[in-house]
This record gives structure tokens, sequence and C-alpha cells, in this order.
């Protein structure tokens, strides 16, 4: 089967360039290919729901700390390491320190997850990372070249974690590096973390985002 592209004909055939008459000939496997993309995105976060967040139950545990998902804010999803002591709003952690994705990319190689320190975007999350840049999440992120982020985001403390090109070749080495990763930061801010677990709720109990 031959993909080159079908010529144009007739008036105005000039306006037509070889990209253009490439998907006008072949659309119909371009559509179907494009509509791999979330199945691909789907598994990739069945991935790090499932494989990932094994790797980190027994570590968090080892340092008391529990492990939960927050999805949010858009598409971003989290796995999340957090004190027992963090209130919990609207199903999620108020402050955690984890990994974080976006659920529509399909490639980590392109489109990287993050570790990450994620604060909720009510009152009580935004009293949380007040608490967790003053006690040493800011002098660490200052300290850190990889780690961005400020003092307001979402995400006080992230940096990227981009896999090799063909990273599904070797699933368990990638998985090693995004546990590693996570726990580095972990164990780098962790008094930091429990000092903005102790946070007063400022709404009630269903607080949103």
């Amino acid at each position: 089967m031959s993909y080159d592209p079908i010529s144009a004909a007739g008036a105005g055939a000039e306006h037509f360039d070889l990209p253009g008459l490439f998907f006008l000939t072949n659309q119909t496997l371009i559509d179907e290919w494009h509509n791999l993309r979330s199945n691909v995105a789907e598994s990739v976060t069945i991935w790090f729901r499932t494989v990932v967040k094994a790797a980190l139950a027994a570590p968090a545990s080892e340092r008391g700390l529990q492990l939960s998902e927050a999805a949010g804010p858009g598409n971003n999803r989290h796995l999340l390491l957090h004190p027992e002591s963090t209130p919990i709003l609207n199903t999620k952690p108020v402050i955690g320190v984890g990994l974080g994705w976006h659920a529509k990319n399909v490639n980590p190689a392109t489109n990287p997850p993050f570790a990450c320190v994620r604060c909720s975007r009510n009152q009580t999350g935004k009293d949380a990372a007040r608490l967790f840049v003053d006690n040493g999440g800011r002098a660490y992120r200052s300290a850190t070249p990889e780690a961005k982020g400020s003092d307001t985001d979402t995400w006080p403390i992230f940096w990227w974690l981009r896999s090799a090109p063909n990273w599904w070749t070797d699933l368990d080495r990638y998985r090693n590096t995004l546990v590693e990763n996570i726990l580095r930061l972990t164990d780098a801010v962790l008094p930091a973390l429990v000092a903005a677990s102790a946070v007063e709720v400022t709404g009630g109990p269903d607080e949103g985002e």
C-alpha cells in the first residue's frame, strides 16, 4: 500500500502543499492513529496509579506517611505522601509530596510527569503552603537547581521527570527513577511537610479546591 500523496489538479492546485496532500490522501489512517492517543494516555495513567503507587506504598509506611491520590487542577493527577494528620478536604489531602502528571499526555519522554509538593487551591491549602515554605520549603527550593515553583503555586516545588525515549522497554528502571526522585524530595522536605500538615481547616470538610 502506498502512502504517497495524490497530487491536486485543476485551478488553484498550487495552494495545496505536500503535507496537506499527504493528509488528504491518508486522512482515514491518520485519524485512526490519532485516536490511539486517548488509549495510550489511559494506559500511562493506569501504570502510574498501580505500578508506581504500589512501589511507593512500603517507603511511605516506613516514613509514617499515608499514600493518597488527588485529582486537579484540570487534568492533572497526583500520587501524594502525607502525614496521617493532614486535613483531607473534598477527598484530597490539602498538602502532600509525590508524583504529578497530566492525564491526557501520552508520552513521558515528550510530556514528562513531575516530582512535586501539591497544595489544594482552597484557603486551607493556601495556608498549608504558607506553612510549608516558611518552615524550610522555600529554602530547599532555592538551594535545589532543578526545583521550580513559587510560594503561591499549586506546586510550590516541582521538577520534571523526563523519561528515556523508549521508556516502555524498561518499565522497572523508569519506575525506580520516579520513586527515587519522589523519595528524595519527600525526605528533604519532610519537616516542612509535617509543619504544614498541622494547618487549621478554614472551611468545612467539603471545602472545594
